[in-house]
């Protein structure tokens, strides 16, 4: 335990705040125990969503998969077109962001009807993912920045 106050890290991974006092509460009031419980979940979270896309990029996931979908910008979009250079339509990260593929095509988008007959808003594409595979799916346009995607069989690229 440290001589001077502060945020220590214990051995099961979550942190706790020390004021240096032996016989002290472990926390010197509510708010400061929100934030250390905060900077425990952003810390979790990030090394988590680290090692996702690390099993991605090293060809680990092998069947169907889930992740996010996001738009690239009207800048990017028109720069472009304009330039020589080809940048991705959109870009599939994991929950906190890190790259796992980029969108090399998308189809129109079609309506179906799901969830108790509600409409719903699908975008077929493919993609080349980080780990040297294309993938092919579905984004749920209307229900989010959700992607549902497999690998592409018979490509080449790493596979486990």
């Amino acid at each position: 335990m440290p001589v001077t106050g502060g945020i220590i890290s214990r051995p099961d991974g979550w942190y706790v705040w020390s004021n240096g006092a032996p016989d002290a509460g472990p926390y010197p009031d509510h708010d400061e125990a929100l934030k250390v419980q905060r900077f425990a979940v952003d810390a979790r979270n990030r090394a988590t969503s680290l090692a996702e896309a690390e099993a991605f990029a090293k060809g680990g996931v092998n069947g169907s998969y889930f992740a996010y979908w996001h738009e690239a910008s009207e800048r990017d979009r028109e720069l472009s077109t304009r330039a020589t250079m080809r940048l991705p339509i959109a870009t599939i990260t994991t929950w906190m962001g890190d790259l796992l593929a980029r969108v090399t095509w998308n189809g129109h988008p079609y309506r179906c009807s799901a969830f108790g007959g509600f409409p719903s808003v699908r975008v077929n594409f493919r993609a080349s993912g980080i780990d040297g595979r294309e993938w092919y799916g579905t984004y749920y346009k209307s229900s989010g920045s959700y992607v549902h995607m497999s690998p592409l069989k018979g490509k080449k690229g790493k596979t486990k």
